[in-house]
């Protein structure tokens, strides 16, 4: 018997209609809508891939003061429904979620500012690290052997490199309220957006200083590095646009218009085709990653952010 091959389908976290939308790759076509928590920010993929973690924020910006949500959702790909939820207990606004190869969650919380180790076939918080009061850490890398996370704390403009075998920290000030983070392969460089500062700032995680700063307008929020590291994609949420950098001499080379508040990207190697959120006109952009140039675009629901292609297993 010849196993079922579903088709892929495209996984859009839609903060402002509490859902995360399902869209059929090839079309772009609604296939499903899951509800979760209140304003869900970032998603990641379960260690089989059958299922995805959603941190469910709570509230609209990192500058507010309540308290908001202090759970994640679980969602089942293939039946397509919320399969349970993880609660933080005190810790509250999870945003920043990513998935060691161990299979444990590393998720950054603003208040307290944490960072909280799940364990989430237990569903429960294995270990709290306490952050610098206030400091908000927002998006956070993971190195590959889960010795050392990073993070980008949007409260006090500084990057976090937390060693988690001795328990000790070390930051650096980027200048700027920091968002999106990108560690290199051989983990040598950390690049992060500073979307106050307007610019992309390259650390060197072994020495632990700054080696460049790189001046882009428009509040850079969000960066990808692309196959090989030769390039990286920002997308600048003020001015709407996606800007690719080489990452040799820094300059840039290509520049996409997305729309009114581009952030969340994708990249697919598969396809060898690219997917950003534009967040104020119910979009996601599809683009070739050998032009740039956009390909297509997917309508969603209130306030797309992070994207994610699932494919599912034959047989599923």
């Amino acid at each position: 018997m010849v196993p079922l091959v579903l088709a892929a389908l495209l996984l859009v976290v839609e903060k402002h209609n509490d859902t995360v939308g399902f869209y059929d790759f090839a079309t772009g076509a609604p296939v499903a809508s899951v509800k979760v928590g209140h304003i869900p920010h970032e998603f990641v993929f379960s260690a089989d891939g059958k299922s995805i973690y959603v941190t469910n924020y709570g509230t609209a910006r990192w500058t507010d003061e309540n308290a908001g949500g202090n759970t994640i959702s679980i969602i089942d790909l293939a039946a397509k429904k919320v399969s349970g939820e993880i609660n933080l207990g005190p810790f509250h606004r999870p945003h920043g979620i990513e998935l060691g190869k161990s299979g444990k969650l590393y998720v950054t919380c603003d208040i307290p500012s944490a960072i909280v180790i799940v364990d989430p076939v237990a569903r429960k918080i294995e270990k709290t690290i306490p952050a610098t009061p206030k400091s908000l850490p927002h998006m956070l890398a993971l190195a590959h052997d889960e010795s050392t996370l990073y993070t980008a704390n949007a409260g006090d403009a500084s990057i976090t490199a937390y060693d988690l075998k001795t328990n000790q920290s070390k930051s650096i000030n980027v200048g700027g309220v920091p968002m999106g983070l990108a560690l290199t392969r051989d983990e040598k460089t950390i690049y992060v957006t500073t979307r106050t500062a307007d610019t992309v700032v390259e650390i060197d995680t072994k020495q632990w200083k700054i080696r460049r700063t790189i001046q882009l307008a428009g509040q850079p929020v969000r960066l990808q590095l692309l196959p090989g590291e030769k390039q990286m994609l920002v997308s600048l949420i003020v001015d709407g646009t996606m800007v690719v950098l080489n990452t040799r001499t820094g300059k840039e080379t290509h520049r996409l218009k997305v729309g009114l508040n581009a952030e969340g990207m994708h990249i697919d190697p598969k396809t060898n085709e690219g997917f950003i959120s534009a967040q104020g006109e119910k979009r996601v952009v599809r683009f070739s990653l050998k032009s740039f140039k956009q390909t297509g675009t997917v309508a969603t629901q209130e306030r797309p952010d992070p994207i994610l292609v699932w494919r599912p297993a034959p047989g599923r």
